[in-house]
């Protein structure tokens, strides 16, 4: 009876362990700012889609500084802002690959 006592605290243990290490945690943004942002300080951008692990949508744009800024996705000037970024992303292909290891840490959402 000893013997099945401690496995079912051992399993217990176990699954409550697994569940705890499967919430990982992510960065969201949990507000957005209507803010103007200059194209030339961003550098990478990525979406953050409501119900996917974060509460809202929203557009962060990283700047070359490493910061993360959360961008409403509706702003009226983010598309010139990503096809900025897109543009810079293929030149820096076309000319020098080693340009893109330089903000590589960047590129990581």
């Amino acid at each position: 009876m000893f013997c099945s006592s401690n496995y079912i605290h051992f399993c217990f243990c176990f699954c409550f362990y697994i569940m705890a290490v499967g919430q990982i945690a992510m960065d969201c943004c949990l507000e957005v700012k209507n803010k103007v942002v200059p194209k030339e300080v961003v550098v990478h951008y990525f979406e953050q889609v409501g119900g996917q692990g974060c509460d809202i949508d929203a557009t962060i744009l990283v700047t070359r500084q490493g910061r993360n800024l959360c961008i409403t996705p509706t702003q009226p000037k983010l598309n010139q802002i990503k096809k900025h970024v897109d543009k810079l992303k293929n030149h820096c292909k076309k000319t020098d690959k080693g340009s893109i290891k330089k903000i590589s840490k960047y590129l990581t959402p």
